[in-house]
């Protein structure tokens, strides 16, 4: 089974297109089509069922997919192995962010790591947390920062905490003379209420509403959209109560809002994940700088790293 073929073949399920995937991996589509047709042959079974727009995998595709994908790693990961041992390091290291999160800080990292492996190429993609830790799952990313689910991870990611922020809800004060004194509110106050958050696309979306129905709070939420800036327009124009995570606040421009965080207080945990099998040394470098230079939450049971990759190469 040719490698190169199974990277083609992973361009087409990704892209659900034989020409975007073409342009992808900088070749003829026709060549493309050819090596799919061989792989197709050699196992016996189409993979796509070709539609005039698009194609889609077949069951055979969907079952070839994870162990095309295991061996593009591997083979990733030996190149990257002899190219260190030629005393270099090269290969690419594929990076998600979710929103609200210290840009400046991880950016300074990125910076450190570009500085210090200059023959790694590095991308970086952002999405939803449920996006990227598909991604983080699937290979196509090797690693990402995302607001932890609610359930926990899955046994096969490994991560460590970045930070822990408050949930925090926003109002247009009730009288004159500015924002109040920050206290807290218990969740049941919400019912009834008119209530502004998150959609169901979003990480944090999960939390609240956990954590709305633990302590029997049912507002009705007029607006479910993961755009902070509306969140707090529709506030200040006393629509509803905005439901915000702290990092998504500006102090500029909710100094005219009352902030309360919720009694118990409602926390999102974000954290860097990554795949705690994967043996790549480029990986294994951006984690040891990620590890000395990166914010993280300063308790001991943030840390949950394998020591196999943890170590810079």
């Amino acid at each position: 089974m040719d490698i190169r073929s199974l990277g083609y073949f992973i361009a087409v399920a990704e892209e659900a297109s034989f020409t975007r995937a073409a342009e992808r991996c900088h070749v003829a589509q026709p060549s493309l089509s050819q090596q799919i047709q061989g792989l197709e042959r050699e196992l016996g079974e189409p993979l796509f069922e070709r539609l005039p727009r698009q194609v889609h995998l077949t069951t055979a595709g969907q079952v070839l997919l994870p162990y095309a994908r295991v061996a593009i790693a591997a083979v990733t990961a030996a190149k990257d192995e002899f190219a260190y041992r030629a005393g270099g390091l090269t290969g690419t290291l594929q990076l998600g962010l979710v929103e609200g999160i210290d840009a400046d800080a991880v950016a300074g990292v990125l910076g450190r790591f570009t500085t210090t492996y200059p023959g790694v190429t590095l991308t970086v993609s952002g999405g939803t947390s449920a996006e990227l830790s598909s991604q983080v799952t699937d290979r196509r990313l090797d690693t990402a920062v995302i607001a932890l689910p609610v359930d926990g991870l899955t046994s096969h990611l490994a991560h460590r905490v970045v930070h822990r922020e408050e949930i925090v809800t926003m109002e247009r004060p009730s009288e004159e003379g500015g924002q109040p004194a920050r206290d807290r509110r218990p969740a049941s106050d919400l019912t009834g209420v008119q209530v502004i958050t998150y959609n169901e696309a979003s990480g944090v979306h999960p939390h609240i509403m956990r954590y709305l129905d633990g302590h029997a709070a049912s507002p009705r939420i007029i607006c479910a959209a993961n755009d902070p800036a509306l969140h707090r327009a529709l506030a200040r124009q006393g629509l509803g109560i905005a439901i915000t995570a702290a990092s998504d606040l500006s102090t500029a421009d909710a100094t005219d809002l009352t902030i309360r965080g919720f009694d118990p207080p409602l926390t999102l945990t974000k954290a860097l994940i990554w795949q705690r099998h994967n043996n790549s040394r480029v990986l294994a470098a951006f984690l040891a700088l990620w590890n000395q230079f990166a914010p993280t939450a300063n308790q001991k049971e943030d840390v949950h790293l394998d020591r196999d990759i943890t170590q810079a190469p």
